[in-house]
Order: C-alpha cells, then sequence, then structure tokens
C-alpha cells in the first residue's frame, strides 16, 4: 500500500518497490502459544520513548508498512476537480512504530470482529465522529491506478477535520492513522452507509445487514413536482385537507393542470380586487374625502363648458396614458401593454386644472368603471356555487371569453398599485362585497394567508437550496419562466402574508427521521432553526433578497442598513431565541401549543399519502429537513420537504445544533437496537403506525354448502330442488 498523491489525492499505494510511498508486503511471523483472537497487549515497561517504540509482534501474518514521516497537508489546485488536497509524502521505513499506530490497528481489528465498519460520503464530521466514539471505524475510497497500486483515499472534508483539530490542540488522529485502519477493514463491507446522494447507496442492492440512510423512491415527497402530485390525495389517507397546511401548488409541464393554474390564478386575482376594494374604501372617511374631491373635480369641469348646450364628454384613455401612470409610479410587476378593448373597464372625468389633480392625494382624472367589481363578484358568485354543489344540473355558460379576462387582469394590476380609484358609483357595492368575502372565507382555507397582490412563486422541479425560484405575479412573466425552462417547473401560491420579525420574512428547517415505513414510523426533532431574508419584506419588491430565505441565496447578499439591528448578521436564529421572542411580544406558549403541533400534522400527513410509494427496506433510515412558513395568525405551512439536508455548521445556530442532530439520530438508528429504552436525545416518536394483523384466510372454493329441500305439493315435480 502506498500513500501517494496526485494532484488532488490523498492516498496510500500498494507496492512491492521501496518508493516513496507507503507500501505493504505480508511479512511471516512465528506464532506463538497464544490465541489468535486474543488482541496485544502493551503494558507500561514495554512502551518506549516518543517515536523509538518498540516494534509490535504479532502472532499471525503482520503487513510491512512504509508509511511517511510527520505530513503537511496543503490546499488543492484550482485546477484539481476532485475535493482532495495533497499530503507531501517523505517517508521512510518501519513496522508500527508509534503508539498512535498500535492503538489505530488494535481499534480496527476490534471493529473488524465486531463489523463495526462504516461509511460516510460527504462533509459530516459529527457523524464521523459520533459513530467513532463507539468503536467503529470509517472504510475509504478505495482505487487502483494504472499500475495495479492500490490507493485509499482521504476526502477533503476529513482533512480539513484534521486540520482544525490539529490548530486547536485537540488532535486525536493523524490522516495517516485512519489510512491504516481503511486498510486493515477493506475486506470488510460496511455495516453503515451514509451518503449525500441516494444514488451511493441504491446503485448496487444493499446486502441484509447493511444500514442505509435512504429509502428508494423518496422523491415522491422529497420533490416539488412530487409533493405537488401527491399532496391532492391527502384526504384518502387522512382527515386533513391538504389547502389547510400546503400552499395550492401545480405542475406546469401537465396540460391540465396548467388550465388549473391559469383558472385559479384568474379567480384569486377577483378575490384580491374584492379585498382591496374593502380595504380601501371601508372607511367613511376616505369615502368622503373622495367624493368630495369628485364633486370639486366635476364643477371645475362644468364651468369650462364653451356654451349652454355643452356637454362634457368623458375622454378616452389611450395605452400612452396609462403606460406613463405606469412608469409614473415605478410599476416594474406589470410592463405588458393595455389592449385597446380593455379600456371598456376604464373611464375618466375632464379636469382642467392639473395642479388641481397634484394637490390630491389620489387620481381623479381617471377611474375604473364599476364593471370590474361586478365581474369579480359575478366569478365569486360562480365559485361558491361550485364549492356548494349549487351548479349541479345547470348549464354552462361561459360570461367571461379570454379577451374580457385580459382587460380585467390589466384594470386589476393598476388598482392594486393605487393607480386608480373605482368610479363612486361602484361604492354601493360595499356592503355585498364584504358578504361575498365572509362567504368565501368559509369555504376558501387559503384565504388568511393572501394578501391583494396575487403573487406566486416558480419553482424548478428537483432543484433544491433556493435554486431558481423567482416571485412573480404577472401571467406573461411566467409565462415566459416556464417556456425558458421547459415548463420543468411548479408553481405555488405565495403567502402574502407572512408572520414577520421585526418586519422581515423567515421561514423554519425542521428535522424529521423515518426509520421504517411498513408500519410508518416517524420520529420529530424537538429543534428547529429560523432562516431571515437580508431585506425589509416588502411586495412591491420581488426580489430573492426579500423573499427567498435559503442560506443558499442569502449569503451572497449583505444585510441592509435598515433592517433591525435585532437580527443577526447570519440570518439565523435557533428555536430558544424564536420562542424568546415570542415570550416577550406576549404570545406565551403559542410555539409549542401551535406551531410544533402544526407541523407535525402536515409531515404526518405527507407521509401516509404517499407511503404507498416509498419503496420499505428493514435497515433503512432518512433524515430530512421539512421547511415551514407561519402566517401573522400562527398557522403552519409546508413549503417542501428535502432529502439529505445541509449540515453544514455555516452559521452560530447551525454550529450548534447539527453535531445534536446527527448525535442523536445514530442514538436512535444504532443504540435503541440493543435497548428499546434508551436515550434518543431530541428526538421524538411522533408516530408509530399501528400493526394491522393479518386477515384470517378464506376459503379459496365457492362451493355452497346446504341441504336438499322437498316442497309439499308432489305435482310440482320440477321445483323439488334448489
Amino acid at each position: 500500500m502506498s500513500l501517494a498523491t496526485p494532484s488532488s489525492d490523498l492516498a496510500l499505494r500498494r507496492s512491492d518497490s521501496a518508493r516513496s510511498s507507503v507500501a505493504i508486503t505480508p511479512v511471516a511471523a512465528s506464532r506463538s502459544s497464544k490465541n489468535d483472537d486474543e488482541l496485544p497487549k502493551i503494558s507500561e515497561k514495554e512502551k518506549p520513548e516518543a517515536k523509538e517504540l518498540k516494534s509490535l509482534k504479532r502472532d499471525s501474518t503482520l503487513p510491512k508498512i512504509k508509511v511517511p514521516c510527520d505530513q503537511k497537508v496543503n490546499k488543492a489546485s484550482p485546477s484539481s476537480t476532485n475535493d482532495h488536497l495533497n499530503l507531501s509524502t517523505n517517508a521512510v521505513s518501519y513496522t508500527f512504530q508509534t503508539e498512535d499506530e498500535i492503538s489505530a490497528r488494535i481499534k480496527a481489528e476490534r471493529a473488524l470482529k465486531e463489523r463495526k465498519v462504516f461509511t460516510v460520503m460527504g462533509p459530516y464530521p459529527g457523524l464521523r465522529a459520533a459513530l467513532k466514539r463507539r468503536g467503529w471505524v470509517e472504510r475509504f475510497k478505495s482505487e487502483f491506478s494504472g499500475d495495479g497500486n492500490n490507493l485509499v483515499v482521504l476526502p477533503r472534508s476529513v482533512i480539513l477535520e484534521i486540520n482544525k483539530n490539529n490548530a486547536t490542540g485537540a488532535r486525536k488522529e493523524t490522516g495517516k492513522t485512519l489510512a491504516l485502519m481503511s486498510h486493515i477493514v477493506r475486506s470488510c463491507s460496511p455495516t453503515f452507509m451514509f451518503s449525500v446522494n441516494s444514488v451511493d447507496v441504491l446503485s448496487n442492492p444493499p446486502k441484509e445487514f447493511q444500514i442505509i440512510n435512504h429509502f428508494a423512491k423518496a422523491s415522491a415527497f422529497t420533490t416539488k413536482t412530487g409533493l405537488c402530485q401527491n399532496l391532492r390525495n391527502a384526504h384518502w389517507f387522512n382527515d386533513i385537507d391538504p389547502m389547510t397546511f400546503y400552499p395550492r401548488c401545480y405542475n406546469l409541464r401537465d396540460a391540465e393542470e396548467k388550465q388549473l393554474f391559469i383558472d385559479n390564478y384568474r379567480l384569486t386575482a377577483c378575490i384580491c380586487f374584492i379585498k382591496h376594494f374593502v380595504a380601501r374604501y371601508n372607511s367613511e372617511s376616505v369615502r368622503s374625502h373622495l367624493l368630495a374631491s369628485k364633486r370639486r373635480l366635476q364643477r371645475k369641469s362644468n364651468s369650462s363648458a364653451l356654451g349652454p348646450n355643452s356637454r362634457t364628454q368623458p375622454s378616452t384613455i389611450s395605452v400612452t396614458d396609462i403606460e406613463s401612470l405606469k412608469n409614473k409610479n415605478n410599476c416594474t410587476a406589470s410592463t405588458s401593454t393595455i389592449q385597446a378593448s380593455s379600456l371598456s373597464l376604464l373611464q375618466s372625468t375632464e379636469c382642467d386644472s392639473c395642479d388641481e389633480l397634484c394637490k390630491q392625494p389620489l387620481l381623479k382624472v381617471k377611474q375604473i368603471s364599476a364593471k370590474a367589481l361586478c365581474l369579480a363578484l359575478e366569478r365569486c358568485k360562480c365559485f361558491l356555487q361550485e364549492r356548494c354543489h349549487e351548479d349541479i344540473d345547470k348549464e354552462e355558460t361561459e360570461t367571461v371569453n379570454e379577451l374580457q379576462w385580459n382587460q380585467f387582469i390589466e384594470v386589476f394590476h393598476i388598482f392594486v398599485r393605487n393607480q386608480m380609484d373605482l368610479d363612486p358609483k361602484s361604492w354601493t357595492m360595499l356592503k355585498r362585497c364584504k358578504d361575498v368575502l365572509r362567504a368565501v372565507l368559509g369555504k376558501w382555507p387559503q384565504f388568511s394567508m393572501e394578501g391583494s397582490r396575487n403573487v406566486w412563486v416558480l419553482k424548478p422541479g428537483a432543484k433544491s437550496r433556493g435554486r431558481g425560484i423567482q416571485c412573480s405575479d404577472n401571467l406573461e412573466e411566467i409565462y415566459e419562466a416556464a417556456i425558458a425552462s421547459k415548463w420543468a417547473i411548479v408553481i405555488q401560491k405565495y403567502i402574502e402574508r407572512p408572520l414577520l420579525i421585526h418586519g422581515t420574512k423567515f421561514d423554519i428547517r425542521q428535522w424529521f427521521l423515518v426509520t421504517d415505513w411498513n408500519p410508518l414510523t416517524m420520529w420529530f426533532y424537538n429543534a428547529c432553526y429560523l432562516r431571515f431574508c437580508s431585506k425589509k419584506f416588502s411586495l412591491d419588491d420581488l426580489d430573492p433578497s426579500i423573499h427567498v430565505s435559503n442560506n443558499c441565496i442569502q449569503k451572497n447578499y449583505e444585510p441592509e442598513p435598515k433592517r433591525a439591528k435585532e437580527l443577526p448578521e447570519d440570518n439565523m436564529w435557533t428555536h430558544e431565541e424564536f420562542v424568546h421572542y415570542l415570550r416577550r411580544s406576549g404570545h406565551g406558549e403559542v410555539f409549542a401549543e401551535k406551531i410544533i403541533p402544526g407541523m407535525k400534522k402536515a409531515i404526518v400527513s405527507t407521509l401516509l399519502c404517499t407511503q404507498e410509494l416509498v419503496v420499505p427496506r428493514k435497515g433503512t433510515f432518512e433524515l430530512y429537513g421539512a421547511d415551514f412558513m407561519l402566517t401573522n395568525d400562527f398557522h403552519t405551512w409546508l413549503l417542501e420537504i428535502n432529502s439529505s439536508p445541509s449540515m453544514a455548521r455555516s452559521t452560530k445556530a447551525t454550529t450548534a445544533l447539527v453535531d445534536c442532530v446527527l448525535e442523536d439520530m445514530i442514538k436512535v438508528v444504532l443504540d435503541q437496537k440493543s435497548n428499546d429504552s434508551g436515550d434518543t436525545g431530541n428526538f421524538e416518536l411522533a408516530y408509530r403506525q399501528p400493526v394491522i394483523d393479518d386477515f384470517p384466510p378464506t376459503d379459496a372454493s365457492l362451493a355452497v354448502y346446504g341441504k336438499l329441500l322437498l316442497l309439499r305439493n308432489n305435482n310440482d315435480k320440477a321445483a323439488q330442488s334448489l
């Protein structure tokens, strides 16, 4: 075996010759009367001084190892494609000469005998440390070079951890001892396998004794496409409506769902139009002020008439007028040109003085016709009839065509941005609008999370870490993004009324562990962390720095100066800090009484509706990370579920949590095998499906057993038997 280094590998190479490498050659040793299975021990008298230890004699064949001297680890060159570090190889030949090497060999042989060999593929130093504390030894990847030498490669994360321990004075192991132990257990298949990618552990069928960390076909709920599709069946497996915990979502690759999204987008625009109307004109003082301004403008217009028979004609609104209006108000979300036919929903009054207009808080020259509000009310009425099943046996009549919908959507964007006001004639419909909203509230479970802007989130169907996510309220922009991604996206309703902390949006990352799918067994971790955005929340700007709270996105932005100083610079809180904030805000135990039960309910419902799609296997477990958001009423909303959640020590909050999560995971997966009532750390058994006994066997034959019956009437010979 040799410790050689291509441009990016730390390796042990097997060779016959005396090169600057680690050569392993079997050397015959004399047999002794001791038991071959007994591990060698070193007494205090036999321990020599440092680096001058006596060569350890063994009762069986002992490899003669040529190992490097004190190594210095260097960073990999920028051109290197492999994720490893280089190791200088100034070598000298000897046989297990240091105490560390002797201890490493003893530990490796014990692990080999107890089958405590593991393989971790990924940067999980906390997991490696947890296994090593239990006597496990890691087997690293082995490769063969072109000249037949064997290469044992230490990954980059292991080298970095060694350097970190050396820098802090907590040196436990060296790259040399790790490579030696890996070489000793090279012939043993790992009992425990943990990898970031499921392909690493599922590409070859695992052996019966192996413990792996991925279930096959878990993509049924760990991808955005799978979650979107399968949660619609949740009501068949549980009494919970998925609309109460999962914002409605559509897969735009499917033609039917594409049309469902368009219909829902239009209906949502109608509801938002009515909500904005009620919120804007509900105040009597606002209505009085607007009406007085209207009358003043009308009187000035009448006084400028040229003659007694002159009549004020309504002016037309040109596309140029509306485009200039958009530019004046810095409208960036809706840039499409308004068609000339859409002006039927707009009307205006003449005004001689532009100075008088500028004195008013709202634009009065141009106003939106009450027709737009009537259209929104009519569509909401149709929606309520469908939900109450009052549309059965009625002829379907399309009252709004495509052109009219395009007109309404354009007017909707203008109105909700406060760029135009409604005709005062529409104020008489205020009570009717309130009644419609109350009726919609009872049939629309997601009413409380929506505002009045009709914003949606576009997500790539199979990506993670916030990559490719964008927000938009414009249907044309959504279609352009979908075409650019070849329709491989899902679109989900954006939560426009999130719970804010110091005016900033956040989400919650919650871990949970599944150890069995038959029966379903889920462990909930009683700790989580919050991820903040770097800028204050606003729907006027749909930039990712304001709305996408993933750490991989927010680390590219600096917190804006006007953001609250109470928020951390690394944009993360632990759940203890969140609970403390809630208590100071006067919300007491809402986290334990409402938020935690809401998260558990959403996770269990998701797992139940996808249970039949995931391939169960005994000896398999998987750690997941679920992302949640809260609305301002503390209602919990599930956004997505991730497999192989990031366990990087990227912030102060994650540094305090991730190692504890991995340690507690090992307690559940390994320690509980020998002690069912053992400590499980912060993992709580949140759900265990009842075991259904097999039904009693039934008779496979369809024979009918009975007796022959004779009728009393002997004359009826045709009916003597049944």
